[in-house]
């Protein structure tokens, strides 16, 4: 009995660990996969809760980040197939998680403004992205994944998130102009 107690607080601490360490990383992904905050929240809760209950099933042949990963987004998904988010409709992406607004700055405009425009500018056109591009940008560029981790996530092939991830750029490039910074994937 003791070693059961001990095991179950084992997996207590790990859970909490988990949801320190990733959980606000998490809840952005899938905010940014459902757009909608309230939603967000319960698929990472949903995460956390089946991580927790699948906690022997996990055999160490990823990272805890690439399978918590993997459970949030399978949660997303069966959201966005649900017959509810088909007809609700999202958030302005205006209200990212993780962003700071626009402060006041008069009629002058600093760089850090500037910066944070860009940057909301670009959350708004990966939103706008088709659902299979969308994906793969927030686990490679977001979430770091590798192109390997990103496929074994998504259950595809290395070289079908690599196509995913020329044609999101594409489309980016198109929708903003050219102007963001392509250093991770050239």
């Amino acid at each position: 009995m003791e070693e059961y107690l001990a095991a179950e607080e084992d997996k207590k601490a790990d859970l909490e660990r988990w949801l320190n360490d990733y959980g606000t990383s998490l809840l952005r992904m899938c905010f940014l996969y459902l757009k909608d905050v309230q939603m967000a929240e319960d698929a990472v809760q949903e995460t956390m809760v089946n991580a927790y209950s699948k906690y022997g099933d996990f055999r160490n042949q990823s990272s805890v980040k690439t399978w918590l990963t993997r459970i949030a987004i399978n949660r997303c998904k069966d959201y966005r197939r649900s017959m509810w988010f088909r007809h609700v409709s999202c958030v302005e992406p205006a209200q990212l998680v993780g962003t700071e607004p626009l402060w006041d700055i008069g009629d002058e405009v600093s760089e850090e403004a500037e910066t944070n425009q860009k940057y909301k500018d670009l959350i708004k056109a990966v939103m706008k992205l088709p659902v299979k591009y969308r994906e793969v940008v927030l686990l490679y560029y977001y979430q770091e994944l590798s192109t390997k981790e990103t496929a074994g996530v998504l259950d595809v092939l290395e070289s079908t998130v690599s196509t995913r991830l020329r044609r999101a750029k594409q489309a980016l490039k198109k929708e903003l102009g050219g102007w963001q910074n392509d250093e991770k994937c050239d």
